[in-house]
């Protein structure tokens, strides 16, 4: 037992539930948005440019990848 009682694991059920329909609700809007052309998408290989080479300072920031 985990000393837990069913309103907190229905609780965490349900929190976690709402999480993931935020997700998918914002996923379903960013991908309206790139099928009208208002948002743009990175290809694999500009994405992954140069990260084996970056510091760890460098990781998530546009140094290193080329131009689009």
């Amino acid at each position: 037992m985990t000393g837990r009682s069913k309103a907190e694991y229905l609780r965490d059920f349900v929190e976690r539930g709402l999480d993931d329909l935020e997700d998918y609700y914002l996923a379903a809007e960013v991908l309206e948005q790139i099928r009208l052309c208002e948002e743009s998408v990175v290809s694999a290989e500009n994405f992954w440019y140069g990260l084996d080479n970056m510091t760890n300072a460098e990781r998530g920031s546009l140094a290193g990848r080329p131009e689009e």
